[in-house]
């Protein structure tokens, strides 16, 4: 089997057995380990539940904040409420009567700041939230659907913070608590051993870039990062795509460092600091399988997967980057459905908010609405 067309040839089959071989081995030792029960369909309606009503209480905020900006967030988060009602009664429960849902804090806000702080601080708890759901729910279509959620979630929470004067971008995680084992010694952002050869994914529509800029091709994008999370077999080959990934985000962000100036430099700077930060975290999670990263992503894997990066218009240069980081979210996506390692599952959640405020982020400086829809695009 084969990488997509013009992938760099560096892959063996040995890596691959090598990979399925150590996930064999940790999935042994975690037999032996007395591991908690997996959730089922009652853990699942519970969690379904407690989502909901944080949604409920997120919105009554939002309509008392009133505004444009916040009606597109409230118009989001209905949808979500509908599709968590929706999943409650697919699985034979009734959601609970839309009760007052903290309207009485929203009406004891004062105006202006006030309702949007509360706002805030309702946003950042849903958003905790979905990222705590993950590891406790059973159902692998019901994970995919959480990410795609919690990805908006954290866009909201971005656009609430430039309202209140805030940093769309506080930190690598989105502001989420995250305590994982500290990295390892020597390079705290090695990356992962490529995680194999397989056959590439078929191309399908992405949607079409924005803002004039009219030489990005998100298809290829997609087709290129969704290939390693696709053709990845174990719990173990998964997360390390995802470290390989991640490094490769930090390295296309030192790429376009290279070619930008003023605030977009600056912006890449910070936001290729937290792919690392978030490759070191998904590398902690490996040293829980006692598996150890070694290679790591090139300056010709940066070119081959976002082609052109730093050799065009500074909208060119961040549209790139924009797509790596939605198609990393989708990849994500695929990964919460088919892991069910809670220690995976709880990493990766902290990460998808910390990545979908970066895409937030990247909108915002091509002039395009930094939260466009109400569920991030689908893998």
């Amino acid at each position: 089997m084969s990488p997509p067309a013009g992938r760099p040839a560096r892959l063996s089959r040995r890596a691959l057995l090598e990979a399925g071989a150590l996930a064999g081995a940790a999935a042994l030792l975690g037999a032996c380990g007395g591991e908690e029960r997996p959730p089922g369909p009652a853990d699942d309606a519970r969690v379904l539940a407690d989502l909901l009503a944080h949604e409920r209480a997120t919105i009554a905020a939002l309509a008392s904040l009133g505004g444009a900006r916040a009606d597109r967030l409230l118009a989001h988060d209905r949808r979500h409420a509908a599709a968590l009602e929706s999943a409650l009664r697919r699985r034979g429960a009734r959601p609970a009567a839309a009760g007052a849902g903290g309207e009485e804090d929203a009406a004891a806000a004062t105006a202006g700041d006030g309702l949007v702080a509360l706002a805030l601080a309702r946003k950042q708890a849903v958003l905790a939230a979905y990222a705590e759901a993950l590891p406790r729910l059973g159902d692998g279509g019901l994970r995919a659907e959480v990410v795609r959620t919690a990805a908006v979630e954290a866009e909201h929470a971005a656009v609430l913070r430039t309202m209140h004067g805030e940093d769309a971008v506080p930190d690598a995680f989105a502001g989420l608590v995250y305590s994982p084992a500290a990295p390892p010694p020597g390079d705290p952002t090695g990356a992962s051993r490529r995680p194999g050869e397989a056959e590439a994914s078929r191309p399908t529509a992405a949607a079409a870039p924005r803002g004039g800029v009219a030489d990005v091709d998100g298809r290829l994008v997609r087709e290129r990062v969704l290939w390693h999370f696709d053709e990845a077999r174990t719990d173990t080959a998964l997360v390390r795509a995802a470290v390989w990934l991640e490094q490769l985000a930090a390295l296309c962000y030192a790429t376009a460092g290279d070619a930008l100036d003023g605030d977009a430099r600056r912006l890449a700077a910070r936001f290729g600091a937290h792919e690392g930060e978030h490759a070191a975290a998904l590398e902690s999670v490996l040293q829980g399988f006692t598996v150890q990263v070694r290679n790591r992503p090139v300056v010709s894997d940066a070119a081959w997967h976002l082609p052109g990066l730093g050799s065009g218009a500074t909208t060119t240069t961040l549209a790139l980057l924009a797509e790596l980081e939605a198609w990393l979210l989708a990849g994500y996506q695929e990964m919460a459905r088919r892991t069910t390692e809670r220690t995976v599952l709880r990493t990766v959640g902290t990460i998808v908010a910390g990545g979908a405020q970066h895409l937030a982020a990247l909108r915002a400086a091509l002039g395009r609405p930094p939260a466009p829809r109400a569920f991030e695009r689908a893998a």
